[in-house]
């Protein structure tokens, strides 16, 4: 996505990936660290209450069990709304609407992950998405690639062959101007 950002000239993508990727790594770590410490004063209060009955342990193991997975979900929807972002401008920039479909199915899928069909639809944004990466065409600028001559001629020295149909292009080319074939 870095280079991706570079290529279309747009900040927003890969801005957004590692904003969602800062919000996943540090709500991770959040939750985790809230888990620990509602299970040890769970524990602890069990242990320092003498009592018969186990149902106010057991009340607020739950209730904080249900805390945790609420602020688990709502930082879910907050990384998955960061992806959904860099997937939009992914898809506006390359015209490709395989990413905007990407970011809207993981979004949906993170809003319906309590079910087993939200995990279902983020693979399948996933496997959209790299849909998307595998037919990204070349720009049309003249900076990108260059386009080919009527008249077979040699190739110029500031030029690079296609290995695929043998057309010459700009050295900074990523595609071939002529089949739209991958230069190496």
């Amino acid at each position: 996505m870095h280079q991706l950002s570079h290529y279309y000239k747009e900040s927003g993508i890969f801005k957004n990936i590692v904003y969602a990727l800062i919000v996943n790594i540090v709500g991770t770590i959040f939750v985790f660290a809230l888990f620990f410490v509602f299970i040890t004063s769970s524990i602890s209060s069990a242990i320092t209450t003498p009592s018969t009955s186990i149902l106010p342990f057991l009340n607020q193991f739950f209730f904080s069990l249900i805390a945790l997975i609420v602020l688990a979900m709502v930082l879910g929807i907050i990384s998955a709304a960061f992806y959904m972002r860099a997937f939009n401008k992914l898809g506006e920039k390359s015209d490709s609407d395989s990413f905007k479909a990407a970011g809207v199915l993981y979004f949906v899928g993170v809003l319906l992950s309590v079910v087993l069909v939200g995990g279902i639809l983020v693979w399948i944004a996933w496997i959209i998405a790299a849909y998307g990466f595998h037919s990204l065409k070349p720009l049309s600028s003249p900076n990108n690639f260059s386009t080919p001559s009527a008249v077979t001629s040699p190739v110029p020295a500031q030029t690079i062959p296609c290995p695929n149909c043998g057309t010459g292009n700009v050295p900074e080319a990523l595609y071939c101007g002529s089949c739209g074939k991958q230069l190496q």
